[in-house]
């Protein structure tokens, strides 16, 4: 039996296990956005494929990086569509994400 004070410090603390935080560098981006990775630490490839991933840049978050199914309709790289990298996870989100053109995007240094 655990006890009581024990009990409750383990629930409090117990869904902050499951977060973790990641480092990468993005070391390159090639024209079709596809980004290369410098892993940080210690960092297994195998624990990145059907994960959520959130991209930062310096300018703040890098929206629609790694989530197909907002970019469909507007020239996105959905499953099929004969690009590399395009199979997706069963949480849509892929092991190999790509980023917009624009002022978000991590190959820019304005």
């Amino acid at each position: 039996m655990i006890p009581p004070r024990l009990d409750e410090l383990l629930r409090a603390i117990g869904p902050a296990g499951f977060e973790e935080e990641v480092a990468a560098m993005v070391s390159h981006v090639d024209g079709d956005g596809l980004l290369s990775l410098h892993k940080l630490g210690d960092l297994a490839p195998a624990t990145l494929v059907d994960q959520r991933v959130d991209v930062r840049s310096r300018n703040g978050h890098v929206p629609d990086v790694g989530r197909p199914e907002r970019r469909r309709g507007r020239g996105g790289h959905g499953r099929g569509s004969g690009t590399r990298g395009a199979g997706r996870s069963s949480r849509g989100v892929r092991p190999r994400a790509r980023t917009r053109p624009g002022p978000h995007s991590l190959g820019s240094r304005a």
